[in-house]
């Protein structure tokens, strides 16, 4: 899949906020981000210069290559088990009724 700026802003502004003057990307809720989204979230972040925000983190351009995709990891890390403790809370109150 080749991607393009434009194409890939408008897919990812369903989901979050998106300031193309100022090249950000701030993410509110991590629940439904796919695997095509985070790929085109990667493209915008890697190769075009836009920096991801999420929950007050912020994935600079200052880091080398090595470093920003090892912040974005723990990012999406984070969101991940957000995302799995709400899921086993859900869980738990299920059982409880």
């Amino acid at each position: 899949m080749k991607h393009e700026e434009n194409v890939d802003v408008r897919r990812v502004s369903r989901i979050a906020k998106i300031d193309t003057h100022n090249k950000l990307i701030q993410l509110n809720k991590a629940d439904n981000i796919g695997i095509k989204t985070w790929g085109r979230i990667d493209y915008l972040c890697n190769i075009l210069g836009y920096r991801l925000i999420k929950s007050g983190v912020v994935a600079s351009n200052s880091f080398s290559d090595g470093e920003t995709k090892a912040h974005n990891r723990e990012v999406k890390k984070q969101i991940k088990a957000d995302k799995a403790n709400n899921n086993m809370k859900k869980k738990n109150a299920k059982k409880k009724k």
